[in-house]
């Protein structure tokens, strides 16, 4: 089999994927309780502000509306699951509802048994976000050798999930 050899815009679009895991205390069905209800995503999603969702639980082809707060002002996505495996994957593709971001980013969820708890592995791919070049490579860089500030979405769940003494 050849290799053939990417290009630097290539590598830089085609590996930014920030990825975190993390393991908790709960079954892999559990977390797919929380994971499969977008409806939940402000309870665990520290950046989420309000989301909207009408016809049920996850599955492919369901569509819809989220609220983020990252940076700077509030942002309204328009979202849609792409792969739904109960108790095994989630994907779901964000597009920012704005005219000039005609970007998309996938964010996933990875489940599996893991002694008496699960592993939960994060994934979010801003390949197609139509973020500049440089910062795209700038979020890798972090992602690598930067620290985490502040609670991340795994947290949330673990919170959710694993509740501490009252």
């Amino acid at each position: 089999m050849a290799t053939r050899l990417l290009k630097h815009d290539e590598r830089i679009e085609n590996d930014v994927i920030l990825r975190d895991r993390m393991d908790v205390a709960a079954t892999v069905e559990q977390v797919w309780e929380v994971l499969a209800d977008p409806a939940l995503m402000e309870l665990w999603n520290p950046k989420c502000v309000s989301c909207t969702v009408s016809g049920g639980p996850a599955r492919v082809g369901l569509r819809y509306q989220a609220s983020f707060r990252l940076s700077g002002p509030e942002q309204k996505t328009n979202c849609e699951i792409i792969d739904c495996r109960p108790c095994e994957v989630l994907v779901t593709r964000m597009a920012v509802n704005h005219p000039t971001s005609p970007g998309y980013v996938d964010e996933t969820f990875r489940l599996s048994p893991r002694g008496a708890g699960a592993r939960i592995e994060h994934e979010v791919d801003f390949a197609h976000s139509g973020l500049p070049r440089w910062l795209m490579a700038f979020m890798k860089v972090l992602d690598v050798v930067g620290r985490k500030a502040g609670k991340s979405s795994l947290d949330g769940i673990r919170e959710l999930l694993e509740p501490g003494p009252t």
